[in-house]
């Protein structure tokens, strides 16, 4: 058997951004991978003597090298393979326990003090959940298994 293989090309980019400010957190992810071929080169004719031919070709494109080939007693096979792209964005953001504190605090003077227990208990969730929220996004997104980290998110308040 005689094989005629094309080069395979593999790239992959991945970019993580975190970003946080007094009042506000925002994580992004960029992903891109390719994977492409490159085709054989040679100047023909090729005179095979054998059972089978395996050529290899691109979907979508034109296999020159199987005008060169002279198949002598045998059978020529095209092996077609797809190239691959993929492209993907993801971005996420929310308030930082700051801001949750602020919003309670304009809640508790907003309602002369009778909101002061429903606004401490929302900046503290607000802050958890949202800094939960984008750990466990950007777990998902890069392919880790966010369940080992959650340890990291678990807290206990001592009072």
């Amino acid at each position: 058997m005689v094989r005629f293989l094309l080069g395979t090309n593999y790239s992959s980019y991945t970019r993580v951004a975190q970003g946080s400010s007094l009042f506000w957190q925002s994580v992004s992810q960029q992903l891109e991978e390719h994977k492409t071929y490159a085709s054989t080169s040679g100047t023909g004719p090729f005179e095979i003597y054998s059972q089978e031919t395996i050529v290899q070709g691109v979907l979508g494109k034109t296999n020159e090298l199987l005008s060169q080939i002279e198949q002598h007693g045998g059978i020529v096979t095209q092996e077609m393979l797809a190239e691959y792209h993929r492209s993907e964005s993801f971005r996420a953001g929310g308030p930082t326990a700051a801001l949750a504190a602020v919003i309670a605090l304009a809640a508790t003077i907003a309602t002369q003090g009778t909101g002061a227990a429903i606004g401490g208990t929302f900046a503290t969730s607000a802050g958890m959940a949202t800094t939960t929220t984008i750990f466990l996004f950007s777990c998902l997104k890069i392919k880790k298994r966010p369940h080992k980290d959650w340890g990291l998110l678990s807290y206990e308040d001592s009072n």
